[in-house]
């Protein structure tokens, strides 16, 4: 994530990960850490998962595999 010390002011951070070992707290987890890292705060504007065309089978972490967010970028004062 240490592309997120090059997000300008009012810039966007687009990140995905297609793994189900990333669970979404530790996807979230994880972008927060580089956040604090790059002396940046992010305000997400969008989070979502998998499509209607891509169902999540119940009793299946695997199913979580996709995670999306988009996030409006500040520097740290």
């Amino acid at each position: 994530m240490n592309g997120l010390k090059l997000v300008r002011d009012g810039g966007y951070l687009v990140t995905a990960s297609c793994s189900y070992h990333m669970s979404p707290e530790l996807f979230e987890e994880t972008i927060q850490e580089a956040a604090m890292d790059a002396k940046k705060i992010l305000r997400l504007l969008r989070w979502s998962g998998a499509g209607v065309d891509h169902p999540k089978l119940t009793g299946a972490d695997e199913g979580d595999y996709l995670k999306f967010a988009i996030y409006e970028v500040r520097s740290r004062v």
